[in-house]
């Protein structure tokens, strides 16, 4: 999982490629980060 201030489709799709299973941009709510973590889990 990839967490990172930047909200660029480029970003994101670089992330992915490199193997990323999930991305969150920052801030992020406390419970999507628990959520996303239990998904990947």
């Amino acid at each position: 999982m990839v967490v990172s201030a930047l909200d660029q489709k480029q970003v994101l799709m670089e992330a992915f490629r490199a193997g990323a299973a999930d991305f969150l941009v920052k801030p992020f709510n406390k419970t999507v980060l628990v959520d996303t973590l239990d998904q990947l889990g």
